[in-house]
């Protein structure tokens, strides 16, 4: 089992409160080499509810539709665009990427609770602009390709961490290694990381439904979320592991230990996993 990871200064038993973004921005980009005749974004919308009605089950599919009209399109090369990485991505999508030069994304302004209608209104109308253009999609905020053929979208609208976050392993200054939580800014909360440790993606991204799970909850009683209240202790609990499309090899229920890290000079906010306790 892996070992108890400390943090210098933790509060142990005091909840933190995380400032929660919402609505929130996202953004789908569909990298693609042009057509002839081009297809533009009014041929892009009238694509959409058909590839909607064939993924997307009631009762998201109207619901879905209705937001339709509040997503944009902005068109641009993919010289100014950052690239995402094409590590672990099947043959097809990463040809897809280095033969397309323009870039065009679909951008939601999506208020943060359930059914989080924005997120799968861009999503689908990304992957109608696949279809159409030929192309490949890529999630903005994790900076991560999507396959070409899509997962289900579910009926009532689940989010599961675990298909729009990515976990990327970095060092700091001084050679610690540790796990960020790309694309949590979609669930509208600060940057996730926690140290490098056995099962430590399972964790963070248990870590990241736990607190997308806290979030929708609230937004059934409070709009828009200002913050929510945690821990500081998290329990993952199986179900909450496998929300977040995730299982832990480790068995029982373990523990993560959160600390909130305000704004300071250049560094964003920050939720740091400063400790894992594992079950007993």
């Amino acid at each position: 089992m892996p070992g108890i990871i400390t943090s210098v200064g933790l509060h142990r038993g005091v909840p933190i409160q995380i400032p929660i973004t919402d609505p929130v921005e996202l953004s789908f980009a569909v990298y693609y080499t042009p057509t002839y005749p081009p297809l533009g974004e009014k041929d892009l919308r009238e694509r959409t509810p058909a590839w909607i009605d064939a993924h997307v089950g009631e009762p998201l599919r109207s619901t879905v539709k209705q937001f339709l009209p509040q997503l944009w399109y902005i068109e641009s090369s993919k010289s100014v665009m950052p690239q995402p990485p094409k590590e672990g991505v099947g043959a097809e999508e990463a040809r897809r990427l280095d033969a397309g030069y323009q870039v065009i994304t679909v951008n939601a302004r999506d208020p943060n609770r359930v059914p989080r209608v924005g997120l799968w209104a861009a999503l689908a109308s990304a992957y109608a602009a696949v279809e159409a253009l030929n192309g490949v999609a890529s999630d903005q905020a994790a900076l991560r390709l999507l396959p070409l053929q899509p997962e289900p979208i579910p009926a009532y609208g689940e989010v599961s961490a675990a298909r729009f976050v990515r976990p990327v392993r970095i060092a700091d200054a001084a050679g610690q290694p540790w796990l960020i939580a790309s694309g949590v800014s979609k669930f509208g909360f600060a940057d996730l990381q926690m140290p490098q440790i056995e099962g430590g993606e399972a964790l963070l991204l248990g870590t990241a439904q736990y607190l997308l799970d806290t979030v929708l909850r609230m937004a059934a009683q409070v709009q828009p979320v200002p913050a929510i209240e945690v821990g500081p202790i998290l329990m993952l609990d199986p179900a909450t592991l496998a929300r977040g499309g995730v299982g832990y090899a480790g068995g029982g229920a373990p523990q993560v230990v959160l600390e909130y890290l305000p704004a300071e000079g250049a560094r964003r906010p920050l939720i740091n996993g400063a400790m894992f306790i594992p079950p007993v």
